[in-house]
């Protein structure tokens, strides 16, 4: 069984999240910057993302199926 989109999102928010906690534990206070921003920020805005991947990936796991076309149904005997 192939896993679908949500599957995938709901697993790789999570890995993003922790590279940026882990990240964002190591570089605290050091004063990096990145872009002209502080890295914390960037690490920061990087949790925010896993977080909404993981609730895309919750959204689009809990959508409905697309209803069935109507002629691959079979027919009811007479």
């Amino acid at each position: 069984m192939k896993p679908g989109l949500g599957s995938i999102l709901r697993l790789v928010g999570p890995l993003i999240e922790v590279g940026c906690i882990v990240t964002l534990l190591q570089v605290r206070g050091l004063g990096y910057r990145a872009l002209g921003l502080p890295i914390e920020y960037l690490l920061y805005a990087g949790i925010a993302v896993g977080v909404v991947l993981v609730l895309a990936g919750i959204i689009i796991s809990r959508r409905p199926a697309p209803p069935g076309d109507r002629w691959d149904t079979p027919r009811e005997a007479p």
